[in-house]
């Protein structure tokens, strides 16, 4: 059965609206990637900046939560990082509003539609809760379920605090150490040992994914790095390059753990390995990034990076724009080239347009155009990545 979920986006009034349009089909794909959802409604508003208190005015959000409870809502999710305070906000407003509906249909003597919604509970996701959950689901080594996990306090780990300090305050006397205060000491003093002890066993993958990348260094294997935006046909590359034959969906985040396939260079004779982990993805949070370093390991210490590129992508500059954002904050200083892949996807005519924009913005020589579905220009690529190598 389906989870039905009422999506909330808040965007800035310079913004344009094919550019709203396409973020909330990005939150979409985000949802349909994760699981069965019923979208039961989307709230998309411009405004200058986030309400304080929930995020959205408190008019908007009460109108939602009334919606939770008529149409039977499981989950809120909001396309954007939430406070604290705002989530705690968001559960106390809807508890307050659970109970006016309990009430108002007591006294119609309608006690068959409060009982129903007596316990009736909501899950509030912001943008980085949902995206956790996709890594969580699609993770398979230990080193990525690791990451996820250590990412997961990271996030949760303030929220958890702020809860527990405003039910201190509810509990507590003036002057007095109530037992909410305890417990924030005791959850804050769990989360720090299970988060130390996250990064020890993380260290522990590091330290033999370190002695695989000096095996590699004495046999002289160089290496080549697949990045870019998520769902830009990344693994698809991987696949046309070594017949690694690893799983391409047409889904956000279908790569999560790094996967590695050897490349045979036949004019300089000689093997390298290319690596292709996860897709980049706008407003990626700190906490992501840091805690996915050592998944992005084979990238930072690459011979040369694969910069891969949907040409048919509507939002093209902007997808862009995040990966060099994410590249610089990795501080990587390693030879880049543009991979514009799905020319496919583009007539003639099209493609010829779409090349003549970018070689205003880019170097010519470090754009290359090619299609790993239908297998175009793998060859100009294999060639060009020989003499970056060699």
């Amino acid at each position: 059965m389906s989870s039905r979920v009422i999506l909330i986006d808040t965007i800035s009034p310079k913004v344009r609206k094919r550019e709203a349009i396409l973020r909330i089909e990005e939150l979409k794909n985000l949802i349909y990637t994760y699981g069965d959802f019923d979208i039961v409604s989307i709230y998309q508003k411009k405004v200058s900046h986030p309400n304080y208190d929930y995020y959205i005015g408190k008019g908007k959000v009460e109108e939602v939560l009334k919606e939770v409870l008529d149409k039977d809502v499981d989950y809120i999710i909001i396309n954007n990082e939430l406070k604290p305070h705002q989530v705690w906000n968001l559960w106390e407003l809807f508890e307050k509003i659970k109970a006016e509906y309990i009430k108002q249909h007591q006294l119609n003597n309608e006690s068959y539609k409060s009982d129903i919604k007596r316990d009736k509970k909501i899950e509030i996701w912001d943008r980085i809760d949902l995206i956790l959950k996709i890594f969580s689901k699609h993770a398979t080594t230990k080193e990525a379920k690791l990451e996820i996990d250590l990412a997961k306090i990271r996030h949760m780990g303030p929220r958890i605090y702020r809860m527990g300090e405003m039910l201190s305050q509810e509990g507590g006397g003036i002057g007095t150490r109530g037992g909410g205060e305890s417990n924030i000491s005791m959850m804050r003093s769990h989360l720090k040992q299970e988060e130390q002890r996250l990064v020890r066993e993380i260290e522990e993958c590091q330290k033999t994914k370190e002695l695989q990348k000096q095996d590699r260094v004495k046999r002289g294997l160089r290496t080549v790095a697949i990045v870019g935006y998520t769902n830009v046909g990344k693994s698809a590359i991987l696949n046309a390059l070594t017949n690694k034959n690893v799983y391409v969906d047409d889904k956000l985040f279908a790569t999560l753990d790094t996967r590695i396939g050897n490349l045979y260079l036949p004019k300089i004779n000689k093997i390298c390995l290319v690596s292709d982990t996860i897709g980049f993805i706008e407003d990626l949070p700190p906490e992501l990034i840091n805690s996915f370093k050592s998944t992005l390991d084979e990238t930072i210490n690459a011979d040369l990076i694969l910069h891969i590129i949907d040409i048919s992508d509507e939002m093209i500059d902007k997808k862009i724009k995040v990966v060099e954002d994410i590249l610089k904050e990795l501080d990587i200083k390693t030879k880049i080239i543009k991979v514009f892949n799905k020319i496919d996807l583009l007539n003639k005519e099209e493609l010829e347009e779409k090349k003549n924009i970018i070689f205003t913005k880019f170097n010519k020589k470090d754009c290359l155009f090619i299609s790993a579905k239908n297998k175009i220009n793998i060859d100009k690529l294999i060639d060009r990545i020989e003499v970056e190598i060699k």
